[in-house]
């Protein structure tokens, strides 16, 4: 009960490990399964960029980057220009994605004019939409001069996840080639 009441107040995390468990074995556990989940995730984010750099590369256009994002995650998924306007949004609940994501859109515009980013890189925000079950992550698209929209997953927030948090900014990554590469043919 003392140690409880200590962590508690040191807001720390307090493991009763079973009798027949050493320690040390224990943090071996620990270590290695924290390292094989940073090689699958490492692993998955080289599959997704590969896969999406593809689409962009062979001039598939955003929206199709977009639906790709939204069959990875299983979320729905938006894309917005740099207005935060919707210029489309794919998954089984399109129509509350797109709602939720331009109700968002003065948010993700404040942010996107104060953040450095790197266009192989995009960082990614999760933002609360207006119910509880469902949260949203976007990212912003590099464009040459600043944010040239956002690509976003609205989902439960359980299922916004790392492997989404990774997805998004994958895909946002992708469509600022893409977007690029239209301006460059235009």
């Amino acid at each position: 009960a003392e140690s409880i009441d200590v962590a508690d107040r040191l807001v720390m995390p307090l493991l009763r490990l079973p009798d027949a468990m050493h320690i040390a074995d224990a943090h071996h556990a620990c270590v290695r399964f924290i390292l094989d989940q940073r090689a699958l995730l490492h692993e998955r984010a080289q599959e997704l960029q590969t896969v999406l750099m593809q689409l962009a590369l062979s001039g598939a256009g955003a929206p199709v980057i977009v639906e790709r994002l939204a069959e990875v995650t299983k979320l729905d998924a938006v894309w917005l220009n740099a207005q935060g306007s919707v210029c489309h949004a794919t998954g089984a609940h399109a129509e509350a994605a797109s709602q939720a994501a331009a109700a968002q859109a003065p948010a993700l515009r404040r942010w996107g004019d104060t953040i450095a980013m790197l266009a192989a890189d995009p960082p990614v925000r999760e933002l609360e939409t207006d119910t509880h079950e469902r949260g949203l992550l976007a990212s912003p698209i590099p464009g040459r001069q600043g944010v040239a929209g956002y690509v976003a997953v609205v989902g439960p927030p359980a299922q916004l996840d790392q492997v989404a948090r990774m997805a998004t900014s994958r895909a946002a990554s992708a469509c600022a080639i893409e977007l690029d590469r239209e301006r460059a043919v235009t």
